[in-house]
C-alpha cells in the first residue's frame, strides 16, 4: 500500500511491459490503461484494476454532479466514452492474470444487457398497467450475476506464476528473446 503513495520516476518500460505491476505507483496505475488501451494482452495486478476503477467511479460521480443539466450534460458522456475502452482491456489483461481467456470479459456485460431488458419489460409493463410477466426475479439474478463475475475480475488473487531461469531469476520481457537465442 505504501508503494501507492511513493513519489518515483515513472517507469515507462515497465508499463509498457506485459507483465502486471503489483508495485506500481498510484500515477503508473492511472497511467497504464491508456498507454496499453489498444494492447489486449500482458497481465494486470489485483491493484492496477482496483485503483482504476476507483479513480473513474469518482470522476464519473464528479462529473455528472457538476454537469447535471444543460448543454454541457455530454462532459460525463464524453469521459465514459474516452474510459470504456481503457477499462475493458484492463479488465481483459487482469483475466490473463488469472489464467483466463480475455474474451471472458463480455460474461458480466452480457448479463447487465440481459438484466436491462428484463427489467425494461416489467418496467413497461407496470407503466401500461398490466401485471408484470415475471420478468423482474431473473432480471434481479441476472445483475447479481454481473456482480459476481466483476468482483471475481476485482478480487481473485494472481494465477500467474512467472517462468524461474537458472539463477533463480525471473528474465524480463525485453532479454527474453536474448535467451533463447544464445548459442549452448
Amino acid at each position: 500500500m505504501i508503494a501507492l503513495f511513493e513519489n518515483r520516476p515513472a517507469r515507462t518500460d515497465l508499463m509498457r511491459g506485459e507483465d502486471a505491476m503489483p508495485d506500481a505507483t498510484l500515477r503508473e496505475c492511472l497511467q497504464r490503461p491508456f498507454r496499453l488501451y489498444a494492447r489486449a494482452r500482458g497481465r494486470a495486478s489485483r491493484k492496477e484494476i482496483w485503483v482504476f476503477n476507483i479513480w473513474y467511479a469518482f470522476m464519473s460521480g464528479c462529473l455528472g454532479g457538476l454537469f447535471h443539466s444543460g448543454a454541457l450534460t455530454i462532459i460525463p458522456l464524453l469521459w465514459g466514452l474516452a474510459c470504456i475502452i481503457p477499462s475493458i482491456a484492463l479488465e481483459m489483461r487482469r483475466l490473463h492474470d488469472l489464467l483466463l481467456p480475455g474474451w471472458l470479459v463480455v460474461v458480466p456485460y452480457l448479463f447487465n444487457i440481459l438484466a436491462l431488458i428484463l427489467l425494461a419489460n416489467t418496467l413497461m409493463a407496470m407503466i401500461e398497467g398490466d401485471e408484470p410477466r415475471g420478468s423482474m426475479i431473473p432480471g434481479m439474478f441476472m445483475l447479481l450475476a454481473a456482480v459476481v463475475c466483476q468482483l471475481f475480475i476485482l478480487c481473485w488473487p494472481s494465477r500467474y506464476k512467472p517462468v524461474q531461469y537458472p539463477n533463480n531469476q525471473a528474465m524480463p520481457n525485453n532479454q527474453a528473446n536474448q535467451w533463447y537465442e544464445q548459442p549452448r
